[in-house]
């Protein structure tokens, strides 16, 4: 009987023109694979820290003095492009793991667990030592990524919501002074119900938080400041 199947496979090898692949072949496959279950793995450690900095990052208390409330505050804030990094992250995980030479052998809870388990202690360690900080503030640099992703700055850059952060740059009085945001836009404040403690002076080049309500076209009418 084994014969016969043996007989059958050759035949089929020979009319197929079956051709056997080389063993650097599939040498050359299992290395790749590997290479990119390990970029898999610190991609998502990175996007899970990036989320856990994030949520970390955000001020939750400053929905209360905006026109929001706490649901839109939060289904803003979630940071839906580090959420799909994360989840294709895990998806190609397990592609790569079960291109692996042994791969196929590990049962898939092992692989769940273990794959977690490496996430969250990777994305700690790029928490804590400041690489997911470094990363979002790089790409915060450009305007697509800040489109994408909401972080603290937005928070303090929502006129509808009645907040205005930005750098002083013509300080004429504590009452009244200019600020350039980070997008480039010079608005005047007029700071008069603003409460300033005596002696602190608003000076140019100052980092100022603010929220109040816009008067008109480019000037902001300040109620309450923040660091």
């Amino acid at each position: 009987m084994s014969q016969e199947i043996e007989q059958n496979i050759l035949k089929a090898i020979s009319r197929d023109k079956i051709i056997p692949a080389r063993k650097g072949y599939f040498i050359a496959k299992d290395y790749f694979s590997w290479i990119f279950f390990i970029a898999s793995v610190c991609m998502a450690g990175l996007s899970g820290g990036i989320i856990f900095f994030l949520f970390l990052d955000y001020d939750w208390r400053l929905y209360k003095y905006l026109d929001a409330n706490f649901f839109s505050f939060i289904l803003l804030a979630v940071p839906y492009l580090w959420l799909a990094v994360l989840f294709v992250s895990v998806f190609f995980i397990f592609y790569f793991f079960g291109k692996t030479e042994n791969g196929y052998k590990i049962e898939h809870g092992v692989i769940w667990l273990s794959g977690a388990s490496v996430i969250i202690l990777l994305g700690s360690w790029f928490w804590w030592n400041g690489t997911c900080q470094k990363v979002h503030q790089a790409l915060a640099e450009i305007s697509i990524y800040r489109v994408m992703v909401f972080d603290r700055n937005d928070e303090w850059n929502s006129l509808k919501w009645g907040s205005l952060t930005g750098t002083v740059i013509n300080a004429e009085s504590n009452v009244s002074f200019k600020i350039v945001d980070r997008e480039g836009s010079v608005w005047q404040i007029n700071a008069s119900s603003l409460a300033i403690p005596g002696g602190v002076n608003i000076v140019n080049g100052q980092k100022i938080r603010l929220i109040g309500r816009l008067k008109e076209a480019n000037t902001f009418l300040a109620d309450m400041s923040r660091p």
